[in-house]
């Protein structure tokens, strides 16, 4: 299959596809007039792909798992081996502490949106 239907088949942008192919996340043969033509199992990788990016991993991370699980990637999920497990627990310390610090910016502002009330509120009195 070309790109646009790639692309149809998964909601895949052809950018992205573009770029995950650079990265080596998938990989296509060039046809005799130099288009790309994918494997129809492309369409599981990149719904993998997307799955892994929307929980928050990057492409590096998303290489990584991939590459372990190259010969049947559909599993990847339903049977996760400790390096997904890993990677899941790594991204998810890192989104507790984003929220810790967020929750902590947010306490300051609050304060700092209080004092200036408080004050705009004594200067029209």
């Amino acid at each position: 299959m070309r790109i646009g239907e790639l692309s149809k088949e998964t909601g895949a942008s052809i950018r992205s596809l573009r770029y995950y192919e650079q990265k080596q996340l998938i990989q296509a043969q060039r046809s005799p007039n130099g288009y790309r033509i994918f494997d129809v199992d492309t369409v599981q990788r990149v719904k993998l792909i997307q799955l892994y990016l929307g929980l928050g991993l990057n492409t590096d991370q998303i290489i990584q798992l991939l590459s372990c699980k190259d010969d049947d990637i559909i599993t990847a999920i339903d049977d996760p081996s400790n390096e997904l497990i890993h990677a899941f627990q790594q991204k998810l310390n890192q989104v507790n502490n984003e929220i810790t610090t967020l929750l902590g910016i947010k306490e300051r502002l609050e304060g700092v949106v209080g004092t200036l009330k408080r004050k705009g509120v004594e200067k029209r009195c």
